[in-house]
């Protein structure tokens, strides 16, 4: 058991050392001042904070509207619609919705959590609330939004498309 523990170490430090000869910059003859390093660093970083600044001129709405079908899992037909508002705040955005059944005129309310594909909500009815969770996907070329959802009983789907404000 040891012999095995000695060859890996002699491997890890060759490779290590193999590594650093690989990686290593040349050396200059002339002597570098740390603030000349300091200035060259500074202003290379600069210059690709403006270059990425003039890329990401893309700006982000706080809110979108989302218009779109619901249904269950057992079939394909939908069943209702739906929408809403999704507002951002900072790390998560918050869904406001109403939904329907189909042929029905009451609406229901849905709020919810939306971060990192997972939505977590609660869906008000005239009997009570329900929770509601899902995943969900954003298709930013086509602004569409997909989600697979399931209550303590049922489970479904809903596809909305995503109106920028």
């Amino acid at each position: 058991m040891k012999k095995k523990h000695i060859l890996f170490a002699i491997i890890s430090v060759f490779a290590i050392w193999a590594s650093t000869l690989v990686f290593a910059a040349p050396v200059d003859n002339e002597e570098k001042s740390v603030d000349n390093l300091e200035e060259t660093t500074y202003s290379i970083i600069e210059e690709k904070l403006k270059s990425s600044a003039s890329t990401t001129d893309v700006t982000i709405p706080e809110s979108v509207r989302i218009k779109g079908v619901w249904g269950y899992m057992d079939d394909r037909e939908p069943d209702g619609y739906f929408g809403g508002k999704i507002t951002r705040k900072g790390r998560f955005a918050v869904f406001h919705g109403l939904y329907n059944e189909t042929g029905s005129e009451e609406r229901m309310h849905i709020v919810g959590i939306m971060k990192k594909g997972y939505f977590n909500g609660r869906i008000t009815t005239d009997d009570g609330s329900y929770r509601v969770t899902g995943l969900y996907r954003i298709d930013m070329e086509k602004h569409i939004v997909k989600l697979k959802w399931m209550t303590a009983r049922k489970q479904g789907w809903a596809i909305g498309r995503i109106k920028l404000q």
